[in-house]
């Protein structure tokens, strides 16, 4: 029966965190346009929230 010769054992691969989970962390992020003034209702369910107060 023929001997096998033993093959050196690979090294593992070395797994890199960053690009592995690179997809998640790398997204854009849209602002909202601050030039322009915006305000919130203080009550959002009330019946008097500014919107029917102006046109009223």
């Amino acid at each position: 029966m023929k001997k096998h010769k033993k093959q050196p054992l690979k090294p593992k691969a070395m797994l890199n965190n960053v690009a592995k989970y690179a997809h998640h962390f790398n997204k854009s992020i849209t602002f909202r346009d601050k030039t322009k003034y915006q305000r919130n209702t203080k009550h959002k369910h009330s019946s008097y929230s500014l919107c029917t107060a102006c046109s009223a």
